[in-house]
């Protein structure tokens, strides 16, 4: 009798662990406030004069900004993260911008 209920015990289980989410999996409230971010960290960044003749992407995922791509000073690599991190929602900003033409 033990083992008849026990079964089917383990079966959910088992069935539950397969179907659980992946820890950095992002959900789709996560998902649209990241798209949300991301729309207003480019926003801001373009509002910047410093920032205007860069060249950049910016990607997001769970809150975490990518920033991407060319500005034309060293001072506009600092700028960039300094605007994207004052963003609402921005947990932390990682910086791969390069020197377009660094001499």
């Amino acid at each position: 009798m033990r083992l008849t209920l026990l079964n089917p015990l383990l079966a959910a289980a088992v069935l539950m662990g397969a179907c659980a989410t992946p820890p950095d999996a992002v959900t789709t409230r996560q998902h649209v406030d990241d798209l949300l971010i991301n729309s207003r960290v480019k926003s801001e960044m373009f509002a910047e004069p410093s920032l205007k003749s860069a060249v950049f992407e910016v990607t997001t995922r769970k809150g975490v900004v990518r920033l991407s791509g060319f500005v034309p000073t060293q001072l506009a690599v600092g700028k960039a993260s300094e605007v994207a991190q004052r963003v609402a929602g921005v947990t932390s900003v990682t910086n791969e911008l390069r020197l377009r033409n660094p001499l």
